[in-house]
């Protein structure tokens, strides 16, 4: 009986929505055709007592559905669960399926699928292999793994809820100051990022927790822990920490 009464409801409002279309093109004919009687009767009911509040509560309203604020809380909505669920709703409505079967809609996807959008959208869709293909040539390259590692360091440090705050411009300076040599074996190769205290277990994604090493050495050095690994390659501590906190002051130094 529930759903009777709700597919009725659903019927009566969509009948309504046509009857009021219906009304306000009516009314747009007639003001086209009748402009002298247009303006008499848009005189008498500015002279009626309260129609000067009405229209600015009317302007006021339209000012306030322009605001971007308005706009972004609305747009929030409908992309929320329950926007979505309303929206999923409505589609299955009578209003939403006799909407879906208008001449309306029809009208308006026709007139979308010419437009400029649509078309750009096309084109990208037909370039989407050059684009794949370039992507793929860049990642090969060192900029490219580098930005592919950072990626995958902000994501490690994002879901263990740890600061994630070292740039592109850090780690340019990072390596100068190294003289581009591994902190680990000193050799001078290409060099790879590496959280001294590892991001697993604990370590955050900031200048003072990041030294250049060779892939090699990182390779090795894995997720140990600090004392094991400078064990393994046999770094004296003092003088790791003590070489690394210059580096820190030689970067932020040049980047301020």
């Amino acid at each position: 009986m529930m759903r009777i009464d709700l597919l009725r409801g659903d019927a009566r409002a969509a009948r309504n929505r046509e009857q009021a279309i219906a009304k306000r093109e009516g009314i747009a004919r007639w003001a086209k055709s009748h402009p002298d009687r247009r303006r008499a009767a848009q005189a008498r009911y500015r002279s009626k007592p309260g129609s000067k509040e009405k229209r600015a509560a009317l302007d006021r309203a339209r000012k306030e559905r322009q605001d971007p604020s308005y706009i972004r809380a609305k747009k929030t909505h409908w992309l929320s669960d329950k926007g979505k669920a309303q929206v999923r709703a409505w589609r299955k409505s009578a209003a939403g399926i006799a909407w879906k079967k208008s001449d309306k809609r029809v009208s308006w996807e026709k007139a979308y699928a010419k437009s400029e959008k649509e078309r750009e959208r096309v084109r990208l869709k037909a370039r989407a292999p050059q684009h794949k293909a370039s992507n793929q040539r860049y990642m090969q390259t060192e900029a490219g793994k580098l930005m592919n590692q950072r990626r995958s360091h902000r994501r490690r440090a994002a879901l263990r809820g740890v600061p994630s705050e070292f740039t592109k411009e850090q780690w340019g300076a990072l390596q100068r100051a190294y003289d581009c040599c591994c902190a680990y074996c000193g050799a001078k190769k290409s060099m790879t990022q590496d959280h001294v205290r590892a991001v697993k277990n604990g370590g955050h994604d900031r200048i003072e927790n990041i030294v250049p090493a060779c892939k090699s050495c990182n390779s090795r050095k894995r997720d140990l822990e600090i004392p094991v690994a400078f064990k393994m390659f046999g770094v004296d501590t003092d003088a790791f920490w003590a070489r690394h906190e210059a580096a820190v002051a030689k970067v932020r130094g040049e980047i301020t």
